[in-house]
């Protein structure tokens, strides 16, 4: 700030020529002025002081550790702001309130009901959670909540510990000397019919459950022993007749079906959640990551024909037309206009032109910087294809964010014709 620089004029910025007693009002100035500036007197927003008191009051017993709606966790840092921006349908982005889910659920600037359903907070109260959001979200490690809410029971343990490292009889053992930590949990939260869905044998999870082990607890991230056996169907289904509910999300908003659609060889253990009346329906985020986009995304095709066949699909879903043209030849059929016309530039960059023409012929549009997908494909897309997009949508000025015109693009990679279908078209 230019109060540091005390031989600096206050008026214009240059050095003080004039006496020192001169430099030293100038000083005075500058700083006076700076010290009363909207800017200086406004203090940033303080997540402990300011923001956390809001969550605990009017959030967290919907967004706590024992429930998350929606799939909103909102007393760990690392649920609601993970390490790469936007991953996982992040809640707050550092920096961008506006783009942020937390804001826009509480000053209801988007669709959707507002929260929270008590009644909005104050104008001053949203004013505080949109500063603190624009300033970059910061977040203490010492307010992280990432450590375990917890109390670690040393018993649970000690069967974890024996699960995973395949000593049945010592599970046993333990467990018939210690039956009051059946439904006890360990470390972050985990009980021993959670690592025994992960680690143990069939017999050791009906072994469990018959002694009375609850099918539906939940651990610090919200995960419960249905979510962590998705990947074994006969254990997945011992857990659905034991009581298990396949609609409860984690703390990251997933359901066993979302967790079992993004793996491979999960076909059984999708068709057990189905037929136990999960909702296959729904999603990760409001943008389309229900378990249809997950299976697409992850190259399951088999998944992906099975919830089509089951009318198990959320709308949008994705068309990756780079990870899976199976996929997207099941889900083809299906899309509507929106869905076609996202899937639009990343068909471009393959250079796939039997499928940009089939998504351009059931109406997709293309977006002002589909040509850019052109530019970089390194298939070449023909011509027709080409001037298809630009009456779609497509401009021939667009610039990348660097500032590069989409004809130096073209230039750049070596893609000729397209620089001269861009130069017919008026590009420069």
């Amino acid at each position: 700030m230019e109060a540091s620089r005390p031989h600096r004029s206050w008026r214009s910025g240059a050095p003080c020529v004039s006496s020192s007693a001169t430099c030293a009002l100038c000083s005075f100035l500058v700083l006076t002025l700076w010290l009363f500036s909207p800017r200086a007197l406004a203090a940033k927003t303080d997540f402990d002081r300011d923001v956390q008191p809001l969550l605990k009051l009017h959030c967290m017993e919907c967004h706590g550790p024992t429930q998350q709606m929606r799939g909103l966790r909102l007393d760990r840092r690392v649920s609601a702001l993970p390490n790469r921006i936007g991953a996982n349908g992040a809640r707050i982005i550092p920096g961008n309130s506006e783009a942020s889910v937390l804001y826009q659920r509480i000053s209801g600037t988007t669709a959707g009901p507002r929260m929270p359903p008590s009644g909005p907070l104050s104008a001053e109260q949203i004013a505080l959670v949109k500063s603190w959001i624009d300033e970059g979200a910061e977040w203490h490690d010492a307010l992280s909540g990432e450590q375990s809410a917890t109390t670690s029971d040393p018993v649970a343990e000690r069967i974890g510990t024996a699960l995973r490292n395949g000593r049945q009889e010592d599970f046993r053992r333990i467990l018939r000397g210690n039956p009051q930590s059946l439904n006890a949990k360990g470390r972050s939260g985990w009980t021993p019919l959670m690592y025994a869905a992960v680690y143990g044998h069939t017999e050791d999870l009906r072994l469990l459950l018959e002694r009375g082990a609850g099918p539906n607890s939940q651990n610090d991230d919200g995960a419960t022993a249905l979510m962590y056996a998705v990947d074994d169907p006969i254990k997945v289904r011992l857990l659905l007749e034991k009581g298990a509910d396949p609609n409860v999300r984690s703390g990251q908003g997933r359901t066993a079906l979302l967790i079992a659609a993004g793996l491979t060889g999960t076909e059984e253990t999708v068709t057990l959640l189905l037929d136990k009346g999960v909702d296959g329906k729904a999603q990760l985020t409001a943008e389309g990551r229900g378990a249809v986009t997950l299976a697409a995304l992850g190259g399951n095709a088999a998944v992906v024909r099975l919830l089509v066949d089951r009318n198990a699909v959320s709308r949008p879903f994705m068309l990756p037309a780079l990870g899976c043209r199976p996929c997207v030849d099941i889900l083809l059929p299906l899309a509507s206009e929106r869905e076609l016309s996202a899937a639009l530039p990343e068909t471009i960059l393959t250079g796939d032109a039997p499928l940009i023409r089939q998504l351009l012929d059931r109406g997709a549009k293309s977006g002002p910087n589909a040509l850019q997908a052109a530019a970089l494909s390194p298939t070449p897309v023909p011509a027709d294809l080409i001037r298809t997009v630009i009456n779609r949508g497509a401009k021939v000025d667009s610039r990348t964010s660097f500032g590069i015109s989409v004809i130096d693009l073209a230039a750049r990679q070596g893609n000729e014709h397209i620089v001269r279908i861009l130069r017919e078209a008026g590009a420069t």
